[in-house]
Formats: C-alpha cells, sequence, structure tokens
C-alpha cells in the first residue's frame, strides 16, 4: 500500500469555521491517527482576530464598460442589501422555543428523577408527590382509544421550579384544582421545544479593539453545531444562519421536521415529471 493511502492527508485548516455548505466530509475524512495530532504549540495556536479576519475575504470585483457614457462601471452591484437572518426561534431550530410550555407525560416525569413518592390513582393518571405541600400528576401518552393525548399547553408566566422541576398548575373552570388533603394539583412542563444538546456557544474578548471590559464590542459570541464538522474537524459556525429543521437534533423536534422535511418530501414524491426530448430532438427507430 502506498504511502499516501496509509496517512491520507486531511484537507482543509482544522481551526476554521466554516458554513453547511463546506461542512460535508465521509467516514475515512473523519479520521485522525494519534500521532498526527502531535503537533507543537506554535503549529496550534490560533487567535481570535484570526478568525475575525476570516470573516471578511478579499473577493474581485467584476468591472464593465457602461454602455450609456464608456466608462468603467461596477457589474455586480445589488439593489437589495443581503441580510443575515434575525436571530429568533423562527429560524435557528438550535435554540430553546419557551414562549410556551407543555406537560410531560408519566413516562417522561418518572425518567427525570428517581427522588419522586410515586402513587398510582387510575384512570390513566399517575400521582407523584414532591413534598408535604406539593403535589403533580401525570398521565399517560395514550388516550383509551390507543391515539396520541394532546399535550396541554401553558403560559411562561404560570410557569415555576420546585425540586428542580418545571411545574405548572393545573387549571379548571378558572380554579386550582386539589387533590390529596387540599394540596395544590400541578403538572411537569418543559419547553415548547428545548435546546440541542449539539448546540454549543462561547463567548471571547475581542482583542483586536481597544474597547474595555463591559463596554459594547467588548465580548464576542460564537454558535457552533457540535454535530457537523469540517474535513480539519471544524465545528460548523451558526452565526448569520437560518436552520429550519435538522435531524441531527438532540432532543428531536417534530413539528419543524414534519414541516420542512416531511411533507417536503412527500409532496416531491407526489410529483409527476414529465420526460421531454432535448431540444425537441425525437428518436425514430428504423
Amino acid at each position: 500500500m502506498a504511502d499516501s493511502e496509509q496517512n491520507p492527508i486531511h484537507n482543509g485548516d482544522p481551526t476554521e469555521e466554516v458554513g453547511p455548505e463546506d461542512s460535508d466530509v465521509g467516514p475515512d475524512g473523519a479520521e485522525v491517527l494519534a500521532e498526527d495530532t502531535q503537533a507543537s504549540s506554535s503549529d496550534t495556536s490560533f487567535s481570535v482576530r484570526d478568525e475575525l479576519a476570516e470573516q471578511f475575504p478579499i473577493e474581485r470585483i467584476g468591472i464593465g464598460i457602461d454602455p450609456d457614457d464608456g466608462l468603467p462601471t461596477p457589474m455586480d452591484q445589488v439593489v437589495d442589501l443581503p441580510l443575515a437572518p434575525s436571530f429568533s426561534v423562527e429560524n435557528l431550530v438550535c435554540i430553546a422555543d419557551e414562549t410556551e410550555f407543555v406537560e410531560l407525560f408519566d413516562d417522561e416525569v418518572r425518567d427525570l428523577t428517581e427522588h419522586l413518592t410515586h402513587f398510582k390513582v387510575g384512570d390513566g393518571i399517575e400521582s407523584f408527590s414532591l413534598g408535604p405541600s406539593e403535589c403533580v400528576i401525570a398521565r399517560g401518552r395514550y388516550d383509551e382509544n390507543g391515539e396520541d393525548a394532546p399535550r396541554r399547553t401553558f403560559k411562561p408566566d404560570e410557569i415555576r421550579r420546585r425540586f428542580g422541576l418545571l411545574l405548572a398548575p393545573l387549571w379548571e373552570d378558572g380554579e386550582v384544582r386539589v387533590m390529596f388533603e387540599g394540596q395544590p394539583v400541578s403538572v411537569v412542563v418543559r419547553p415548547k421545544r428545548e435546546q440541542c444538546k449539539h448546540y454549543a456557544r462561547m463567548v471571547f474578548a475581542n482583542q483586536s479593539t481597544q474597547v474595555k471590559k463591559g463596554e459594547f464590542g467588548h465580548q464576542i459570541m460564537y454558535r457552533n453545531c457540535l454535530a457537523r464538522r469540517s474535513v480539519g474537524g471544524a465545528c460548523m459556525s451558526l452565526s448569520n444562519e437560518a436552520v429550519y429543521a435538522c435531524e441531527h437534533r438532540v432532543p428531536p423536534d417534530p413539528a419543524t421536521t414534519e414541516k420542512y422535511l416531511d411533507a417536503k418530501d412527500r409532496e416531491r414524491l407526489t410529483q409527476k415529471i414529465e420526460m421531454v426530448p432535448l431540444f425537441g430532438i425525437t428518436h425514430t427507430k428504423k
């Protein structure tokens, strides 16, 4: 076997921050031998200033001749300045959506903690005692017909944290339901969409300016996806990116997966593609 096959050269700078179009890598490109990682500190040093400089590459401007006056004029002028997508729960599926909270079912509550005193109350409802003055109930995820039970929803101002859990009061006809000797009954909830475990952030000091700590421009926020990397191992940058759906997400988000992935795939499968001859040329059998 040739030396090049035994020690493949990994393309890409392992310190670069790349966009989605540069993050595709095969299984072989994601491997590196242990001895290949033993480099001197001078070879691996990288400053934040270098990363900022990479965000503004020098691009050539196309120049042409204006037909009106015959003078040189830029040929790549843009009428509308392209803007980066806004940082919002709609544009970035990686972040949590806490505009609404939903209840957890009984199996999800049991997985959260083992320190709950558990009571079975029947009718598909389980009760968990959190203390002398706190009781929560949890329903099964299926109703009596075997269909998915809809999750109750709650507003952010109804949520409170007790015993490490997010709780919401269970209302009925405008009043809090009571259970077990007058104790207020609550349900365990979570955000409508939890933050992805692959979403990672770092805050650096801007060393390229003289801005003092606490002033605007001193801190630089970096947002990355740990699930996708370049050939050199660099994490994919999420700065100024719009990620509408992602199946790398942990935990998954069924709503965006259905809207942007599954629905589009079903639509494409049902489309009828008409094959037409190239340039109108028809083939005739002799």
